[in-house]
C-alpha cells in the first residue's frame, strides 16, 4: 500500500472551528510519520495553524479576497495523496474542488454541513455528530485510514516575538506565585453564550471565598473590556490584562491554574495547554465542544422551553432570554 506523504487539511475558518480541528494534525502524524502535511485556512487565523509544529505550509485561501487568485495559483501547482475537507460546506468545497489529489475525503450526506461539499470530496464518511467535536474529525480521518490507533492530543506554546515575551514579563512581573491564577474570559461571539454582570461577579466572589485567587481578567472587545473594569472594582485581587495577541494570551494561559469561560474561543485555545478549566454552556452541548480530559469541566444550562439539540439550539441567535446559559450558574451553585 503506498503511504501518502502529501497531505493537505482544509479548514479556513473560523478560530473556535480552526482550534477544534488541530489534533488532526498530530493523528495523521502518528499514523503516517514522514508525511508532511499542509493547511489551507483564511488568513486571520493562519498564525493559528502555523504555531502547530506539526504543519509544514500554511495556505491562505480567502475565498472573498481579490488575492484569491493568487492563492488557487499556489495551490494548483502543488499536488496531494490525500485532502480532508474538514469543514463541508461551499466554501471549503470550492477549495477542495482546486487542489490535485485523487484522494479527497469528506463528510457524508448525514454529517455533511451544506450538501454541494459532497460534489467535491470522492470519499465519503458519516461520523457520530454527538460526540465531542475533536473527536468528529478523527473518526473522518480513522475510518479513511481504516485505523483504530490509539491517540493522545500534543500540546504545545506558540512562538512569541520578542516584544511579546516581554509584554508577558511585565504582566507576571511582581504577582504572588502562592496565589491560585484564575483566567476569566467572560467573552463570545453571542449574546445568548454570555454571561451577565452580576452572575459573573457572583462566581468570581465564591472562587475569591474558596481560595486565595488571584484573577486575570482578559478582553477582546471594548464591551468586554468595560466588563472585565467593572470586575476588577469589586474583587480583592485581580489584574485587567491589555489587549492580547493571539500568541500571547495562550502563552499566558499557559501560566494559569485554571481558565473560566463560556463556549468561545478562549476555552477552545484552553485544549491546547495544560490549564484546566471549568466552562458554563447553554445553547451548545457542552458534549460536544468542551475541551476533553479530566482536567476540564463543563456545567450545561437547561432550556426552560424544552427545546432539543444535539450540538447547537436552532434558536442561537434569536432567543429573547437566553435563559439556558443563565441555568448553568444555578446548576453549578446546587
Amino acid at each position: 500500500m503506498h503511504l501518502p506523504s502529501e497531505i493537505l487539511i482544509v479548514k479556513l475558518s473560523s478560530l473556535g472551528d480552526v482550534l477544534q480541528s488541530l489534533p488532526v494534525v498530530d493523528y495523521l502524524h502518528a499514523q503516517y510519520p514522514h508525511a508532511a502535511i499542509d493547511w489551507a485556512v483564511e488568513s486571520p487565523w493562519q498564525d493559528v495553524v502555523s504555531a502547530h509544529p506539526g504543519v509544514r505550509r500554511v495556505l491562505p485561501m480567502d475565498v472573498r479576497s481579490l488575492s484569491f487568485y493568487l492563492s488557487v495559483k499556489k495551490l494548483r501547482s502543488l499536488q496531494y495523496d490525500m485532502v480532508f475537507d474538514l469543514q463541508g460546506n461551499c466554501k471549503s468545497g470550492l477549495v477542495t474542488a482546486l487542489a490535485r489529489s485523487k484522494h479527497k475525503i469528506g463528510f457524508g450526506r448525514q454529517s455533511v454541513r451544506e450538501w454541494p461539499n459532497l460534489l467535491t470530496t470522492h470519499h465519503h464518511y458519516e461520523v457520530f455528530k454527538g460526540q465531542n467535536i475533536r473527536l468528529q474529525y478523527i473518526d473522518l480521518v480513522k475510518q479513511h485510514c481504516r485505523s483504530d490507533l490509539p491517540f493522545a492530543f500534543s500540546k504545545w506554546k506558540f512562538p512569541l516575538k520578542e516584544i511579546e515575551k516581554s509584554s508577558l514579563d511585565r504582566i507576571l512581573m511582581g504577582l504572588d506565585t502562592q496565589k491560585t491564577w484564575i483566567m476569566v474570559c467572560p467573552g463570545s461571539r453571542w449574546n445568548n453564550k454570555q454571561l451577565s454582570f452580576s452572575q459573573w461577579l457572583s462566581l468570581l466572589m465564591d472562587k475569591q471565598n474558596d481560595s486565595s485567587s488571584l484573577f486575570f481578567l482578559v478582553w477582546g472587545s471594548e464591551k468586554e473590556r468595560v466588563l472585565c473594569q467593572n470586575l476588577a472594582k469589586a474583587l480583592e485581587d485581580s489584574v485587567v490584562v491589555d489587549k492580547l495577541s493571539l500568541a500571547s494570551w495562550q502563552n499566558l494561559m499557559w501560566e494559569m491554574d485554571l481558565l473560566l469561560a463560556v463556549d468561545s474561543a478562549a476555552l477552545h485555545l484552553c485544549a491546547t495547554t495544560d490549564t484546566a478549566s471549568v466552562s458554563f454552556f447553554g445553547p451548545t452541548s457542552s458534549t460536544v465542544f468542551m475541551p476533553l480530559g479530566e482536567d476540564h469541566r463543563s456545567i450545561q444550562g437547561q432550556c426552560p422551553y424544552h427545546c432539543q439539540f444535539i450540538k447547537q439550539c436552532p434558536k442561537l441567535r434569536n432567543c429573547p432570554t437566553g435563559d439556558c446559559i443563565k441555568q448553568s450558574i444555578l446548576i453549578d451553585r446546587n
